[in-house]
């Protein structure tokens, strides 16, 4: 059988190598639509590249990523991805001016000495803003590079470019660590988030995180909300923006835009419906649907049901 790896550099090497030429054949994008936790509006996507092979088989991105980081693919990859998703998002922004787009670039292509060059060139060339853009880097590998990135973080800073921290929590920060690093958001990994209405653990490590990236304006983002009990103990702690297959899947251009972009399609108007008992889950609303008393009670509770003990 052949492996993973042949069939990847067979296909996806070709395929990038001539771009200009097949168009990144088998390589699309997603956005994962991102929410803001008190009105439920959408303020943002993140983006997240998809590869399908030959057979019309998708191929994890847990598959294909680290085989093209480990064989030099990654960074004309990254830079594919990053025109398609300016092009594709030229139009939302027009209708929604503040709304963000998140790219999680690799650190392969990050550590490159003309990646910031290559970066300003494409958002020049696909006349983005640079102030919808949000750079997403995993918190372990930056926070090793940290003196490294620092340079290149000020520079996009001073273009009105925007940093997150992804996956935060499962890396070397320190809480400590929020206060002597700049970056505007920080991305709580969905290990934290799963069964945090059962875990006195991670419903006091958020809450501590919130607090103090809240303290030095940091936004939070929670990833991975898929139960309504979690988006419960989240609105408690009151993060800025959720994201997860509660809310939404990532989809590709057409289906994101008949579902946020266009009122007037049925697609768009069936999940206003559907989302709108999200809407009205907050204050007295929340506590009457779940039977909590008050924030007080909801940690005791919290804190009396799980294993841990604290």
């Amino acid at each position: 059988m052949e492996s993973m790896w042949m069939k990847l550099y067979r296909y996806a090497d070709y395929a990038l190598q001539h771009a200009k030429v097949q168009g990144y054949r088998g390589f699309y994008l997603n956005y994962q639509p991102q929410v803001n936790l008190i009105t439920g509006d959408i303020k943002g996507v993140e983006v997240l590249m998809r590869w399908k092979d030959e057979d019309g088989s998708v191929v994890s991105p847990a598959e294909f990523i680290p085989l093209m980081e480990g064989h030099r693919m990654i960074y004309r990859a990254g830079l594919w991805m990053l025109h398609k998703a300016f092009r594709d998002s030229r139009e939302w922004l027009e209708k929604k001016p503040d709304f963000t787009v998140s790219v999680n670039i690799s650190v392969l292509q990050f550590l490159e000495d003309h990646f910031l060059e290559d970066l300003y060139r494409i958002i020049e060339e696909e006349a983005f803003s640079c102030e919808n853009l949000i750079v997403e880097l995993t918190e372990s590998y930056a926070v090793k590079n940290m003196e490294i990135f620092r340079e290149k973080f000020n520079d996009m800073r001073s273009r009105n470019i925007r940093t997150a921290l992804d996956d935060f929590g499962t890396g070397y920060s320190s809480l400590s660590y929020l206060k002597s690093i700049e970056i505007d958001e920080v991305k709580i990994d969905r290990c934290f988030v799963r069964q945090i209405q059962n875990s006195a653990y991670n419903y006091q490590l958020l809450r501590n995180v919130i607090e103090l990236a809240h303290s030095v304006h940091i936004r939070v983002c929670c990833e991975g909300v898929e139960k309504e009990e979690e988006l419960f103990s989240l609105m408690e702690l009151h993060p800025d923006v959720i994201q997860g297959y509660l809310f939404a899947e990532p989809y590709e251009k057409e289906k994101f835009e008949a579902l946020y972009m266009k009122p007037e399609v049925e697609e768009y108007r069936k999940r206003i419906v559907q989302e709108e008992r999200f809407r009205c889950l907050h204050s007295d609303d929340l506590q009457r649907f779940y039977g909590v008393l008050n924030s007080n009670y909801r940690q005791r509770d919290i804190l009396k049901n799980t294993r841990l003990g604290l």
